[in-house]
């Protein structure tokens, strides 16, 4: 009984953490003894609880998850992939540091090169050309301070350059 509510404090001083600081993107894993991994995005979760033999999960559409506390092999919090996004669909770049005072990284490009176009706001291109994955960064240096847009094949997002 006292493993059951020293994990339970310790989830639940998680799931506050993390919901308030991301909740939009993460997400809570309960990984099973018998290899079956179920996830649940911390933003629909209402209610979670566990008594000395099991675990009660309440979402916000009504939907009760139990599950044996002798059945969990552990329980971990990660970032979730929407439910409805295929696999093989590109995942959104990140660019950083943004604003930035000259280099910028890209990170999750998600294939071996990308065409990339810098535009100022009045949609005047400023750079046009490519990054391979094995790179991963671009020089600004040349562009003035100001607000930019840069587009990786067909994905947008805005830059500050200070």
């Amino acid at each position: 009984m006292k493993r059951s509510t020293i994990l339970a404090g310790t989830i639940m001083c998680l799931v506050f953490f993390i919901s308030s600081v991301k909740s939009q993107e993460r997400g809570m894993v309960v990984a099973l003894k018998s290899g079956i991994t179920n996830s649940l995005k911390i933003r629909n979760i209402s209610k979670m609880n566990f008594s000395s033999s099991m675990l009660y999960i309440n979402t916000f559409n009504g939907s009760n998850v139990v599950y044996a506390n002798s059945d969990i092999q552990k329980i971990y919090f990660e970032t979730v992939a929407e439910a409805s996004t295929p696999k093989n669909e590109q995942k959104e770049f990140v660019l950083y540091p943004n604003p930035t005072k000259g280099m910028i990284y890209f990170r999750n490009l998600g294939v071996e090169s990308a065409s990339v176009s810098i535009f100022n706001l009045n949609g005047a291109m400023l750079f046009s050309g490519r990054i391979y994955n094995s790179t991963q960064s671009l020089d600004l240096s040349f562009l003035a301070r100001g607000v930019y847009l840069v587009r990786i094949d067909n994905q947008q997002t805005k830059l500050i350059k200070l």
